[in-house]
């Protein structure tokens, strides 16, 4: 009786340890899959943080569930400050919607798209190809979004230096080209006007024309020396002449410069010099810089709309000399800002449309700059900025 009662018991304690090995058994296989599992992700996160690409996957809420080694370099900081919190979170405004507005349109279009983007990061601004991915799972369920970043700093910067080499070596072959015709008009046109100076100076002095007569002989004159200065100033564009500098004393150059503008001015205008600092030595082509100063002011001498003086002030800024030349005339249109430096482009009757082309080309031939401002109360100011 006692051996029927024990039964029982033994066959569900064998049922039960039974039971208790196929465990042992699964959680043994469990372990295996995990311990594999673990050494490929192990192995893929090493792969991904080796990568010289910045990764990072994002989940529906726009969080961050992983960045690789790269994307803690270009973001100035730990995965663990980056894990867990969006875009808004760890980015100025504008980076933030760019990055928000990439993703929404990756999951609109429910697939790959290629973005080229332009970045200010905390070590400086950055250049990248990004394409970016969503993310499914099995059954097709939207759960994030992936970014791998190409970054193209170094070649963007190659591409602009290329960019500025082909313009520039373009602009010297019209230049060139510019030279040559310039040196045909140049004697083809001045041998005529030396006899049509003759001939006037000739009539006036040996006939009496009558006022009308005069009158037209003082038009001839008056339009040869026009020409005559479109001529020159087409040769002081397109001559090809390097850049000599020197140690030159600026005020001195500035005053003869404005001298020069005046001399040739009807009527003879005011001009105010305003050097507020003492002006050092700079090394320049004294001989460029004094024709370009020459142009800036004879332009603010002309300007239309002018009621009181133009002013000259000359300035010393990081490493910069700075000449501002003011006039209070009715200004120059934002439109024609960078117009107005093109040969040929001229607002007045009488213009050539070279002075400010030759002022722009003597800017770039000493690495320096020429802009233009609005004066407070109306008019232009031009700012001639050269390296000291």
């Amino acid at each position: 009786m006692e051996a029927l009662k024990r039964a029982p018991s033994s066959a569900r304690q064998l049922e039960l340890e039974e039971r208790l090995f196929e465990l042992e058994l699964e959680l043994a296989e469990f372990e295996v899959r995990h311990e594999r599992d673990s050494q490929y992700f192990a192995q893929l996160e090493a792969v991904i943080d080796s990568a010289p690409l910045a990764v990072y996957l994002k989940d529906a809420q726009h969080k961050y569930l992983l960045v690789n080694r790269e994307y803690e370099r270009l973001a100035g900081a730990k995965r663990s400050d980056i894990v867990g919190h969006d875009d808004f979170e760890l980015f100025p405004p504008p980076v933030a919607e760019l990055f928000r507005a990439q993703d929404e349109e990756v999951v609109a279009r429910a697939r790959s798209v290629e973005f080229r983007e332009t970045i200010p990061l905390p070590d400086g601004v950055h250049s990248f190809i990004t394409s970016k991915f969503p993310l499914r799972t099995s059954d097709g369920a939207l759960f994030g979004v992936a970014g791998v970043c190409t970054e193209i700093t170094a070649l963007a910067a190659a591409q602009q230096q290329l960019e500025a080499a082909q313009a520039d070596l373009m602009k010297k072959e019209r230049l060139a080209t510019l030279g040559e015709l310039a040196a045909v008009l140049a004697h083809e046109v001045r041998n005529p006007l030396a006899v049509i100076f003759n001939a006037v100076a000739t009539l006036k002095r040996t006939s009496e024309p009558g006022e009308q007569g005069r009158l037209m002989l003082d038009v001839i004159h008056e339009e040869s020396e026009r020409l005559e200065r479109m001529v020159s100033a087409l040769l002081d564009l397109a001559r090809p002449e390097a850049t000599r500098l020197s140690p030159t004393p600026v005020l001195e150059l500035v005053r003869s410069s404005i001298d020069a503008a005046r001399s040739t001015a009807e009527p003879v205008s005011e001009v105010r010099l305003q050097v507020p600092q003492p002006l050092p030595l700079a090394r320049l082509d004294e001989q460029k810089v004094h024709q370009a100063l020459v142009n800036l002011v004879s332009n603010a001498v002309q300007a239309t709309g002018r009621r009181g003086p133009v002013q000259v002030r000359v300035t010393v800024q990081d490493s910069m000399l700075r000449f501002d030349v003011i006039d209070d005339g009715d200004g120059v249109p934002m439109e024609l800002r960078e117009r107005v430096f093109a040969p040929f482009f001229t607002g007045r009757a009488r213009g050539t449309g070279l002075g400010l082309a030759v002022v722009r080309r003597v800017a770039e031939a000493h690495h320096g700059s020429i802009t233009i401002e609005t004066t407070p109360g109306g008019g232009a100011t031009f700012v001639l900025k050269l390296p000291l």
